[in-house]
């Protein structure tokens, strides 16, 4: 019989507990408090009923008159409207504990925290200390806001740090087939892409065995919190198994997008979204798998995306088909996406750290914090992805028509990308903020949280209009060759800023506000430069000069 431990005997807990046990399984449910959670006992129902006492009162002494019933010396009995608000409340909690006694389903009073996976130690209410295992452990909604903060800011930065590096990488290699598709050069964009796939390969295996047996120690150094510090770890080095597909699709989309085809790549990208959220239901809440969940569903996600990619390039017969038996390194063509790429990979890496210097500071204000954080960063996401995509766009554009000679083109698309990437960041953000505390229930019900999770929507969610220069016009620079200046700016303007934000004056405002605080300023800062920079136009000249590329005649 599989054992199962549920923390907290809220609405989402009680009833997990219930189910579970008329499944079949050994159910223990720990409340600290009471069983029915905010709800029956302190939220919803008690002030329904203190609502309705004072509707009577009103109503008597408003509306008899009217139908003819007089009452004089109307008193509230306030103890007896308190006793009978307790009654209720007793009453349905009762009902819960019956249902629960019904189903035969231990109840411990206590707290409890992780000491493993899948161990907890219960301080029981009477002071005493129990260490409880069982094969799968149910908190909160859904996994709970320490598994919450588990899988998102305590981990996503440190594999950020590994991945954005190969990642930068790859878009060298975005760039120079780009160019050489867009000058008709055939065989140097067969030899790109078989050298991009070997990077791909090489690296998504390093990456693998750095993430799996040394990232979950920088858990500690990050000082990740201690109830959540178990969790992460699992699931960093689950996640780190899905290292080498996710750098096949990341540099196999890159491919794609750099002679020109966009869509593909997004529809992967939406197949494999749904996907994941999907095989996250199934792992996390079905098969209660808990972070281990969440990780497997992702790994699963990220192997479709890469076997879309890959397929699709093995079956083009254009210039760009994939064919497994040629892939390898061809010593120039590496060389040159090595020099175009690794100022990216550099700057993305630069970045990691610099978030990492931030989540170091985040953690300090605990697990409540560090779950609106997460909760936060997933809908964040989908700015990203959309701004990313503009950004990919005007690289592989401009590349393009950098290589055909048509410098013309490349401007009037920089100003069509801006506009564009405008609308949809003020469509989004405008949507998020009329929507926020809707989306942050989606993943969490804790009142904590959301709260903190809507500090950080209101503060940041309207600044991403501010980053939109950043993108376009260091893609619109990159995919003309100039890798150096823009690295050198965004490394000054966001990395360098923000750490000086972080490590003098933090300290002095040591508020959750003022360490957010430190990316609109740092976009801002970085916009300016960037838009002075690209005006300037000196950078489009030495591009020419430096790439060996023809102007047409």
């Amino acid at each position: 019989m599989k054992k199962i431990i549920v923390i907290g005997g809220g609405p989402g807990g009680y009833v997990a507990a219930i189910r579970a046990a008329q499944l079949g399984a050994d159910v223990t449910i720990i409340e600290k408090q009471y069983l029915g959670g905010t709800c029956l006992n302190v939220g919803c129902i008690p002030t329904k009923c203190l609502l309705h006492s004072a509707e009577l009162v009103e109503q008597i002494k408003t509306q008899g008159k009217d139908i003819g019933v007089e009452v004089e010396g109307v008193k509230v009995n306030f103890p007896q409207v308190i006793a009978h608000k307790n009654a209720i409340s007793k009453q349905l909690t009762s009902g819960v504990a019956g249902l629960l006694k019904l189903n035969k389903v231990k109840k411990v009073d206590g707290t409890a925290k992780f000491i493993g996976e899948k161990q907890l130690e219960v301080t029981k209410a009477d002071g005493s200390k129990e260490t409880m295992t069982a094969d799968a452990i149910i908190v909160g909604k859904f996994v709970g806001k320490e598994s919450l903060a588990a899988v998102g800011g305590a981990t996503g930065n440190l594999i950020n740090l590994l991945v954005g590096f190969f990642v930068g990488l790859s878009s060298g290699a975005s760039v120079i087939i780009s160019q050489y598709y867009g000058a008709r050069k055939n065989a140097e964009v067969s030899a790109s892409v078989h050298t991009a796939a070997a990077l791909s390969l090489a690296g998504g295996v390093l990456m693998t065995l750095l993430s799996y047996f040394f990232l979950p120690n920088f858990l500690v150094t990050m000082g990740t919190p201690v109830e959540i510090l178990d969790l992460a770890s699992t699931y960093t080095r689950i996640i780190s198994l899905g290292m080498l597909p996710s750098l096949i699709y990341n540099i196999g989309s890159g491919i794609l997008r750099a002679i020109g085809d966009s869509q593909r790549p997004l529809y992967f990208l939406i197949v494999c979204c749904l996907f994941n959220i999907v095989a996250d239901v199934l792992l996390v809440v079905g098969a209660g798998m808990g972070v281990a969940g969440a990780a497997l569903a992702t790994i699963l996600s990220q192997l479709l995306s890469a076997v879309l990619v890959v397929v699709t390039l093995c079956r083009s017969h254009q210039s760009y088909q994939l064919r497994p038996r040629e892939i390898r390194f061809h010593g120039a063509i590496l060389k040159r996406i090595l020099q175009i790429g690794f100022p990216a990979g550099l700057q993305s890496v630069l970045y990691s750290i610099s978030n990492i210097i931030i989540q170091a500071s985040m953690n300090i204000f605990g697990t409540d914090v560090l779950a609106a954080w997460t909760a936060y960063g997933k809908l964040s996401d989908l700015y990203w992805m959309i701004i990313s995509a503009f950004g990919i766009a005007i690289t592989t554009f401009t590349g393009q028509n950098f290589g055909a000679g048509k410098y013309d083109r490349m401007r009037k698309s920089v100003r069509v990308c801006l506009l564009l990437s405008l609308i949809a960041t003020v469509v989004l953000c405008g949507t998020l903020m009329l929507g926020a505390r809707g989306f942050l229930v989606l993943f969490t019900s804790d009142e904590t949280v959301l709260e903190y999770g809507l500090v950080m929507m209101r503060l940041l969610v309207p600044s991403y209009i501010t980053y939109i220069l950043i993108e376009v016009l260091s893609g619109a620079v990159r995919g003309a060759g100039d890798t150096l200046i823009p690295t050198i700016i965004n490394l000054t303007g966001i990395c360098l800023l923000r750490v000086v934000w972080i490590w003098f004056v933090v300290p002095a405002h040591n508020t959750v506000e003022c360490v957010l605080f430190s990316y609109p300023l740092t976009w801002v800062v970085t916009s300016i430069v960037f838009v002075l920079y690209y005006w300037k136009g000196g950078w489009l000249q030495r591009c020419i000069r430096k790439s060996g590329i023809e102007e047409p005649v």
